[in-house]
């Protein structure tokens, strides 16, 4: 399977280690699931992570998205350009 994480997945599994989002999050870094990202996505995840409210230790977020760089499959995105949504 592969899959997009969002942000508050990460975040929600920091703040409760029991809930569903650490349970998605540990099946990505055991790699039974594929996280899809390019680096725009990376750097959100850096940003937010960082942020002083949740508490992370810095390390712990170097940590994380050094081995999620590693592990990740990165995809090309092409911009939408004007193409409205109904």
């Amino acid at each position: 399977m592969r899959v997009v994480l969002d942000t508050n997945v990460l975040v929600s599994a920091h703040l409760n280690p029991q809930a569903p989002p650490a349970q998605i999050l540990l099946l990505i870094l055991r790699e039974a699931v594929t996280l899809l990202l390019d680096a725009r996505i990376l750097f959100e995840y850096q940003g937010v992570l960082r942020r002083s409210r949740f508490q992370i230790r810095e390390v712990e977020v170097d940590d994380l998205l050094s081995y999620i760089d590693k592990i990740a499959e990165y995809v090309p995105v092409e911009p939408m350009g004007e193409t409205l949504l109904p």
